[in-house]
C-alpha cells in the first residue's frame, strides 16, 4: 500500500475517533442534564406535595413516568401524592359533613326548643270562641195541630211563648229565671224534650266549673235525649262535659251525634274536630275542619285547628297553607304566625321564619313565647344582637325561664359578653341540672372568664349525664392539657375521638397534647385535620410548624410558616421562625427580608432582641 493511501486511512480513523469522542462528550452531558432535571423534577414534586399542591405535583410525575415508566422513586412518590390526596379530600369531605351535622345539630336543638315552646303555646292558648247561635232562634216552635181545639191551642201557644221567654233570659244570661220559664213549659207539657235541652244548658252554661251543676245538667240533657231523639242541644252540652274532663272518646261521641243532628252547624264540627284532635286521631279531625270550613270559610279558628293537626301528621307544606288561611282571615292572629314561623324554621327557611315570629311578636308583644321563638331564630342566622334583645323582652316576662336563660347566654358568649353570660347560664343549668349542653355551656362560659374550678365541675357533671356528648369532653381536656395534665387530657381526648374524629377543636386539642407530650408525628396528624376543617385557623398551622421542626423536616415547616403569614400577615412568630429555618437553610437574603419585616411592622415585638441578633450574624 503507497504512502498516499496510508495517510488518507489515518485521517480517516482520526476524524472517527474524535466524533465518537465528541458524541460521547454530548452523550454524558445530555445524561447528566437529564439527570439533574429528573431530580429537579422530583424534589419540586415533593415541594407541591408538601403544600398540598396534589395536581401540580400529579402532572410532573407523569411527565418523569412517560419518559420512563419505570422509574421506581417517581412511582413511589406519585403513590404517596394519591394517598394524601385521598386522605384529604376524605378529611375534607368528612369535615364538610360534620360542619352540615353541626348546623343539623344545632337546627334541631333550637327546633326541640321550639317544640317544647309549641307545647308550652298550647297549654296556654285560649281561643277566640266564636258565637253560637242565640238560643233564642235555635228555638223550635211546636205545631199546632190543625184539629186542635181552643184549650189545646192555647196550651201549645203557652209552651211556645214560654220557651221562647226562656231563650231569651238565657242569652242574657239569666239562667235562673231561664229554667223557671222551661219548668213552667214543662209544666204544661212533662215530656217536652227542648225544654229539658235548654234546662241542661243553662246549668252548664252558668257555672262549668260546679260539679253540682255539672250533675244536673247531665241529668237534663239525658231526660231531653229519652224524650225526644232528634234534638242536637243535649248531645252539644254533654259533649261539652266531657270535653272539660278530657273523656275525649264520649265527647267525640256526643259531638258526632249532634253533628248529625245538626249538619249545618259549623260549630259542632269544629268541636268534634278538636275533640279527635285530642284523641290523636288526626285523620279524622282533619275531615271534620274541613267539614266546619266547607260551612263557614271565614272561620279563623277551623283553619286553625286544621293547621296544628297537619303539624301532628307530620305534613308542614299543608299545615303552613291553613295557617296562612286562618291569618288570612284573621290577621292578626298572633298564635297563627308563630306556627307558620316554627314549621319554617323546621324547614330550614329560617328567613320566612323569622319574618313570622316578627308578626307573632307585633301582634303580642308581651308573649314570652314568641319573643323567644324570634330569638331563637335570629341566633341560628348569626343575628346575635337583635336575638339578645328579644331574649331580654322574654325573660322579662319570665325571669326564670330555663331555655330563654340558656339561649340568653349563647347569645351573650357569641357577643363576647363573657361576664354578662355567666349569671344566664349559671340559672339555665340550676333550673335544669339534669341538661348536659346546659352544664356544657355554663363550663365554656367560666373558662372564658378563668373560673377553672367552675368550668372543670360543670365539664364533669356534663359528661357524667351523657358520656357521648363530646363537648365537655374536648373542653375539659383543653384545660388539662394547659396544666400539664398530660395523660388525664390525653384519656378525654381520645374518648372524644371516637364521637366526633372531625371537630376542628379536638383535633387542634389532640396535636398540642401530642406536641406537649414529644409523639411529633401523631402532633402534626392532628393539626393537619384541624387546618382542613378550618383553612383560616392560625394556632394549629404555627404548631404544625413547631411540630415539623422538631422532626427536623425543615422543607415542611417552612411551607408550614409560609402559608401561615399568607392567612395571617401579623402572625409575628411565624415570620420569626421562618427566618431561622431560611437561615439553617443558607438562604440568608430572604431571611433578612422577613426579619426586617417583622421589625418594621411590629417594633415592640417581644423577641425583637432576638431577632436583631440573627441580623448582626447575617
Amino acid at each position: 500500500m503507497d504512502k498516499k493511501k496510508l495517510i488518507i486511512i489515518g485521517v480517516v480513523l482520526l476524524l472517527l475517533i474524535i466524533i465518537t469522542g465528541v458524541y460521547f462528550v454530548i452523550s454524558s452531558g445530555n445524561r447528566k442534564a437529564a439527570a439533574q432535571e429528573r431530580t429537579n423534577t422530583l424534589k419540586l414534586a415533593e415541594e407541591y406535595l408538601n403544600r398540598d399542591e396534589f395536581e401540580r405535583a400529579l402532572q410532573l410525575l407523569d411527565k418523569l413516568l412517560l419518559a420512563d415508566p419505570n422509574d421506581e422513586e417517581a412511582k413511589a412518590l406519585l403513590d404517596e401524592i394519591i394517598r394524601k390526596k385521598r386522605e384529604t379530600e376524605a378529611a375534607a369531605t368528612d369535615a364538610a359533613a360534620l360542619a352540615r351535622e353541626a348546623e343539623l345539630q344545632a337546627l334541631k336543638e333550637q327546633q326541640d326548643q321550639l317544640q317544647d315552646s309549641l307545647r308550652e303555646l298550647g297549654s296556654t292558648f285560649q281561643e277566640s270562641q266564636p258565637a253560637e247561635q242565640p238560643p233564642a232562634a235555635i228555638v223550635q216552635k211546636e205545631e199546632i195541630p190543625e184539629d186542635a181545639g181552643r184549650e189545646e191551642r192555647e196550651r201549645i201557644e203557652k209552651i211556645n211563648t214560654l220557651m221562647k221567654e226562656g231563650a231569651d233570659r238565657l242569652n242574657r244570661k239569666d239562667y235562673a229565671g231561664a229554667r223557671d220559664k222551661f219548668n213552667q213549659a214543662l209544666e204544661l207539657d212533662p215530656d217536652l224534650g227542648a225544654a229539658y235541652a235548654f234546662i241542661g244548658k243553662s246549668h252548664f252554661d252558668e257555672d262549668p266549673k260546679n260539679q253540682s251543676k255539672v250533675q244536673a245538667a247531665i241529668e237534663a240533657s239525658n231526660k231531653a235525649i229519652a224524650r225526644n231523639q232528634s234534638l242536637w242541644m243535649p248531645h252539644n252540652t254533654l259533649g261539652q262535659i266531657y270535653a272539660q274532663t278530657k273523656n275525649y272518646d264520649n265527647a267525640i261521641r256526643e259531638y258526632r251525634e249532634a253533628a248529625r243532628l245538626n249538619p249545618e252547624n259549623y260549630f259542632l264540627l269544629y268541636s268534634l274536630g278538636k275533640m279527635q284532635y285530642y284523641a290523636r286521631q288526626y285523620a279524622d279531625a282533619v275531615q271534620s275542619f274541613n267539614s266546619s270550613i266547607h260551612l263557614k270559610s271565614d272561620y279563623p279558628q277551623a283553619h286553625f285547628r286544621k293547621g296544628q293537626t297537619l303539624t301532628r301528621l307530620s305534613e308542614p307544606d299543608p299545615a303552613i297553607a291553613a295557617f296562612r288561611e286562618a291569618v288570612k282571615v284573621k290577621p292578626d292572629y298572633a298564635e297563627a304566625h308563630y306556627y307558620i314561623a316554627t314549621l319554617y324554621n323546621q324547614k330550614g327557611e329560617v328567613s320566612a321564619a323569622i319574618e313570622f315570629f316578627r308578626k307573632a311578636v307585633q301582634f303580642a308583644p308581651g308573649n314570652a313565647v314568641f319573643l323567644r321563638g324570634l330569638g331563637m331564630s335570629l341566633s341560628i342566622r348569626g343575628n346575635y344582637s337583635e336575638a339578645e334583645i328579644h331574649f331580654a323582652s322574654a325573660l322579662k316576662v319570665d325571669p326564670r325561664h330555663a331555655v330563654t336563660n340558656y339561649n340568653m347566654a349563647l347569645v351573650k358568649l357569641n357577643l363576647g359578653k363573657e361576664q354578662e353570660a355567666l349569671p344566664y347560664a349559671r340559672l339555665a343549668a340550676d333550673r335544669k341540672p339534669d341538661s348536659a349542653p346546659y352544664l356544657y355551656t355554663l363550663g365554656e362560659t367560666s373558662e372564658k372568664l378563668g373560673h377553672n374550678d367552675e368550668a372543670i365541675k360543670a365539664y364533669l357533671q356534663a359528661i357524667k349525664l351523657d358520656n357521648r356528648y363530646s363537648p365537655p369532653l374536648i373542653n375539659l381536656g383543653g384545660i388539662y392539657d394547659n396544666n400539664g395534665l398530660y395523660d388525664n387530657a390525653l384519656a378525654l381526648l381520645s374518648r372524644a375521638f371516637d364521637l366526633a374524629p372531625n371537630s376542628y377543636q379536638l383535633n387542634n386539642n389532640l396535636g398540642s397534647v401530642y406536641l406537649h407530650k414529644g409523639l411529633y408525628q401523631d402532633s402534626i396528624r392532628h393539626y393537619q385535620r384541624a387546618i382542613t376543617q378550618k383553612m383560616d385557623a392560625t394556632l394549629p398551622r404555627y404548631n404544625l410548624g413547631l411540630a415539623f421542626l422538631e422532626l427536623e423536616q425543615d422543607a415542611a415547616a417552612k411551607n408550614t410558616f409560609m402559608e401561615l403569614v399568607k392567612v395571617d400577615p401579623n402572625y409575628w412568630d411565624a415570620y420569626y421562625q421562618l427566618a431561622k429555618v431560611l437561615i439553617k437553610e443558607g438562604d440568608h437574603e430572604t431571611a433578612r427580608s422577613f426579619m426586617e419585616t417583622l421589625l418594621k411592622k411590629n417594633p415592640g415585638y417581644e423577641k425583637r432582641d432576638e431577632v436583631e441578633s440573627l441580623l448582626q450574624k447575617l
